[in-house]
């Protein structure tokens, strides 16, 4: 019994002095940390969208380690919340100690409403991302707001022409050899896609729900699509009869080419020779 009351003694001075550190950190000297923007760049571009990187310094300036255990963010294109969502967190803070946080925002083209309207006009897109960062300290949760603002440029869209068109009759049907170029004006590849197309030949519908793949365009070049079309005379009607006779017709390819969530327009008119 003689060792008890100093053990209790020690423990009661343990616990006081918890007591206290506690009652000093909720009466005020937590001090939230800071996020301070260091830079803000370009990772990549493609023609589905671009990835700004932006990297914050963390300071910690408690006596006391604190980690960020969420990120929420917001993503304005022009204005237009776009998108909106979380963010891994996990990063660890020492006491007194700074660390570094990397937010990457992916903006996808697809998403920007009327984003085909700003191609025509503008070479950039400006954006606001914002949001909090969620950080665990010892009295709980704490949110500290961030936000940061850029540009990212604007891709241009790809080309299409019609590269060659001959057309072969038949006893069965008209076979049409369709050639179409996709161009890139890009400093990057553009990666496959998929083509979904109408064909009229002679106006009269000869393939309505066509689909075919788009493949991979080099940087600054070029790439043929090949499109072997074998018209039935019931689907094409009196278009096809008009090619049988006079061997000659006017092809024309509609429809929308796919890459990723970007949709555009195709619009081709040849006519054979």
């Amino acid at each position: 019994m003689t060792h008890a009351r100093p053990i209790a003694l020690a423990l009661l001075s343990l616990a006081l002095a918890s007591c206290a550190g506690m009652e000093k950190v909720i009466g005020g000297t937590l001090e939230p940390p800071r996020l301070e923007l260091e830079s803000l760049g370009l990772e990549a571009v493609d023609l589905e969208g671009a990835t700004a990187v932006a990297r914050y310094r963390v300071e910690n300036p408690n006596g006391f380690g604190v980690s960020v255990a969420r990120l929420s963010y917001r993503l304005e294109v022009e204005g237009q919340q776009v998108a909106a969502g979380a963010l891994q967190g996990g990063l660890k803070l020492p006491a007194r100690g700074t660390a570094p946080l990397v937010i990457p925002v992916r903006v996808r083209y697809g998403d920007v409403p009327a984003f085909l309207d700003h191609v025509a006009h503008r070479d950039r897109l400006a954006y606001l991302t914002s949001g909090t960062a969620g950080f665990d300290t010892p009295v709980g949760g704490l949110d500290v707001p961030w936000s940061h603002s850029g540009e990212v440029p604007v891709p241009k869209l790809p080309t299409f022409a019609v590269d060659s068109v001959k057309l072969s009759a038949g006893l069965f049907g008209v076979s049409v050899d369709l050639k179409v170029r996709v161009g890139n004006r890009n400093a990057f590849p553009i990666a496959g896609g998929r083509l979904e197309y109408r064909l009229d030949l002679n106006g009269s519908p000869a393939v309505r729900n066509g689909a075919a793949a788009l493949a991979t365009v080099p940087a600054g070049g070029s790439a043929v699509m090949d499109l072997p079309l074998k018209v039935d005379l019931l689907a094409a009607g009196l278009g096809a009869g008009q090619a049988i006779g006079s061997g000659r017709a006017e092809v024309v390819l509609s429809g929308q080419a796919a890459f990723g969530s970007l949709r555009i327009p195709v619009s081709l008119r040849a006519a054979t020779r």
